[in-house]
């Protein structure tokens, strides 16, 4: 569905010899507004518009077309791509911008060695004329792996994506088990940055496995949210943030039977069942399919209808449901409150964003315990003390390099100085440990994390009381992370 909910793409046959072709339709009126052609063998497996809602982008079987909507014809991409196999899927992503695509095409298992199966490299497009902004070979990881799920962050600069890995049994072919794990990238050069969040161990052996992952991808980093903030440590290391917007819904079919057909409407952020819609036939069909726009008022689906033959076409107007789910809350119980606040400090992004947006819903509690909670943040130790230590007595250099590991990202600045400057063979060699160690490290400390999720609940607020509480934490040490966010964030509400 196009971004403002008037157009959707849905595929289809027509004629005689029947014709396999994409159709963008109108939704107010139900009349295809353009007939994209799709070779004779092609089935569509997806469509994306682009965000302002001039192209759209078109898969089928392991490829896809960009289509030019106001000239109605594709623009034709750019490729380096050895030969394709005949079969698998297409990904691909827009920029929040629209003027990239990101996509990757999928190499399914070679017939006699399944190892040389799985990777996909990625390829970034410039949507005006449809040319490689960077060298593919630049994306590949060096080892087996499905590249799937692409998201860009709202920076127009980078992409996340779930990798997923295969491990074979050392003596045969057989598939033992496989990783998940989330990676980024930086598109506009292609450069490879970091794995973001823990990997995942997907076992085989357990029934329902697959789908238990599938439907559990935020457990490898935020991974199916349309987008996401994302801010750097001083190693440059990211941490995500799950951007919804207000009243924020989420539409599912069959939760509990995957032969019931029924649309459960929810709110997103506290999981509440707002509406059943029972409209399309439950049973051995295909279920339908089901897309909300993106400003959550508008709900389609397409499947055959109770008592009716053939497919329809769908649409509802769900504002009322949206708007429900943005209104203030009802202050929470202590202990709820309490419960959220500890989610802050979660690993897992999506468990963060829905209890960081759950206590903005109630923003006058969550203020007043915020005054008492949210304290700048200043070194109780002198970090480029504790790096000249490095170079004293041994119990002294001991005790400093304990302080550094503790102080993680923090102390990354001081250690990278110090590198810069004359030092003895001992406190180089541990300067250099200290600083490998620090930067290895996938999160930040759960102190930290909360302290970030505050920056984000109070730039989502952005109320006076909100900027007041970002202007206390903007005075702590400079090159503190939570000082260096909070400042940006202020800048970022100066700016709405």
């Amino acid at each position: 569905m196009s971004r403002d909910g008037t157009r959707v793409v849905i595929g289809q046959y027509r004629g005689e010899p029947k014709v396999y072709e994409a159709v963008v339709l109108d939704i107010q009126t139900g009349k295809p507004a353009i007939r994209i052609p799709l070779p004779p063998a092609a089935r569509m497996n997806g469509a994306l518009f682009s965000p302002d809602g001039k192209k759209v982008a078109i898969g089928w079987d392991n490829r896809f077309v960009l289509w030019d909507l106001a000239a109605q014809k594709p623009i034709a991409l750019e490729t380096r791509e050895p030969k394709a196999f005949p079969y698998g899927d297409a990904k691909y992503a827009f920029s929040p911008n629209g003027k990239i695509i990101i996509g990757a095409i999928y190499y399914p298992k070679a017939t006699l060695n399944p190892r040389q199966e799985l990777y996909k490299p990625g390829m970034a497009w410039d949507t005006a004329s449809g040319r490689l902004t960077v060298d593919p070979n630049d994306w590949r990881l060096k080892k087996n792996i499905m590249m799937l799920y692409w998201r860009t962050s709202s920076d127009n600069r980078h992409v996340a994506c779930a990798v997923f890995s295969s491990i074979y049994d050392g003596n045969s072919t057989k598939e033992l088990t496989g990783i998940w794990r989330t990676h980024l990238w930086d598109f506009a050069t292609g450069k490879y940055c970091c794995p973001i969040g823990p990997a995942v161990r997907m076992d085989y052996n357990k029934r329902g496995s697959f789908l238990d992952f599938y439907g559990k991808l935020h457990d490898v980093g935020a991974i199916k949210d349309d987008g996401f903030f994302i801010r750097f440590s001083h190693a440059k290391k990211p941490m995500l943030f799950p951007r919804l917007p207000p009243g924020v819904l989420t539409a599912n079919v069959g939760e509990n039977d995957h032969a019931d057909h029924t649309i459960v409407l929810r709110d997103r952020v506290t999981d509440e069942e707002l509406f059943r819609f029972k409209d399309f036939v439950s049973g051995g069909r295909e279920p339908p399919s089901i897309g909300l726009s993106c400003d959550n008022r508008r709900l389609i689906g397409i499947g055959e209808l109770l008592n009716r033959q053939g497919t329809y076409l769908l649409a509802w107007d769900v504002s009322a449901f949206q708007k429900y789910a943005a209104r203030e809350r009802p202050d929470l119980p202590a202990k709820q409150w309490e419960a959220h606040w500890e989610n802050l400090a979660a690993k897992d992004p999506n468990l963060a964003v829905k209890s960081m947006r759950r206590l903005a819903a109630s923003p006058k509690q969550t203020l007043a315990k915020l005054s008492a909670r949210v304290h700048p943040v200043k070194f109780q130790v002198d970090l480029g003390a504790l790096v000249r230590q490095l170079d004293g007595p041994f119990a002294e250099r001991q005790k400093a390099d304990q302080a550094l590991r503790a102080a993680g990202d923090e102390a990354i600045p001081f250690l990278e100085k110090s590198l810069k400057a004359k030092q003895s063979v001992e406190a180089r060699r541990r300067t250099e440990a200290i600083l490998k160690d620090v930067c290895e490290r996938v999160l930040p400390d759960p102190e930290t994390r909360r302290m970030l999720w505050s920056i984000e609940l109070l730039e989502f607020v952005g109320n006076a009381e909100a900027k007041r509480l970002l202007e206390r934490l903007a005075t702590g040490s400079p090159t503190a992370w939570v000082t260096l966010e909070a400042r940006a964030s202020l800048k970022r509400l100066a700016k709405r």
